[in-house]
């Protein structure tokens, strides 16, 4: 069910505001009857023209109405009611609204002060009750290295043979042994002397 739902404050009587509201829906074409055991104003019969209904209620200085149209099911067939937004039905809704519209603006002429009334939403499907799970892995902060070259070890310099007295040279460069007299690495081709 979704009404099109509306409610003022007004200081007069309840009976002059209901006695104004019969009028007003009478002139317009309407007839007062009671439709699933409430009093509703109903224009069209729903063979033509989809029907139209208004319901109003004046209690202690609060004049509350309501008004929806019947949707179709096939042409001559409606179920289910409509609010005035939206332009599903809009056929049948356009003209229902304006008389709504003229008949607040009447209210307001009036004296009558619009309350603030939370409209009967349409379907909304249910919000989620999932929560995302946090996640469980934290990836390490960055650290900040700075690049180091890598070092040559240094080779080692001669030291003496446990045979003879004679010391043993080794390649600055690729730190092979060398021989006593030799000139130039045998590996790597570097000047040793």
């Amino acid at each position: 069910m979704s009404r099109y739902i509306k409610e003022y404050k007004y200081s007069g009587s309840a009976d002059t505001l209901t006695n104004f509201a019969n009028q007003f829906f009478i002139s317009n074409g309407f007839v007062l009857k009671e439709y699933q055991g409430e009093m509703v104003y109903q224009k069209g019969n729903g063979l033509m023209v989809g029907p139209k209904f208004v319901k109003i209620i004046a209690g202690d200085n609060l004049f509350h109405f309501e008004a929806w149209v019947k949707f179709a099911i096939l042409p001559g067939v409606y179920s289910g009611e409509m609010d005035l937004e939206g332009t599903a039905g809009m056929a049948t809704k356009k003209p229902l609204k304006t008389i709504i519209l003229n008949f607040e603006n009447q209210l307001l002429q009036m004296g009558c002060t619009a309350v603030a009334t939370p409209q009967q939403p349409a379907y909304a499907p249910p919000k989620p009750q999932h929560t995302p799970p946090k996640p469980t892995y934290t990836p390490p902060a960055p650290t900040q290295t700075t690049y180091q070259p890598p070092v040559a070890p240094n080779p080692p310099t001669g030291y003496a043979s446990p045979n003879n007295s004679q010391a043993v040279n080794f390649c600055p460069g690729c730190g092979r042994k060398l021989t006593p007299d030799s000139v130039f690495c045998s590996t790597c081709g570097r000047k040793v002397k």
